[in-house]
């Protein structure tokens, strides 16, 4: 079990590093402007609240989910 636990964790490892290698890149303010002009204004009021004037930018997110993704808005999950 030792090995296997060990392979496991060198794999998740190299996924993280590999992952992580291009995180200089970042989306410029023209890029930035065209996608926030897409946001529907629910979502842009609630950015406007939620992240204050002058916040650095985010380069990184770890999202843990548990539950169920309904792909669809009729669908069931």
């Amino acid at each position: 079990m030792f090995g296997s636990r060990r392979r496991f964790q060198s794999r998740v490892a190299a996924e993280v590093s590999a992952l992580f290698a291009d995180i200089t890149a970042s989306v410029g303010p023209e890029q930035l402007r065209i996608r926030w002009d897409g946001l529907p204004e629910p979502v842009r009021r609630y950015l406007r609240y939620a992240i204050p004037t002058g916040a650095l930018p985010i380069r990184t997110v770890r999202l843990k989910h548990d539950g169920f993704l309904r792909p669809a808005l009729d669908g069931l999950r």
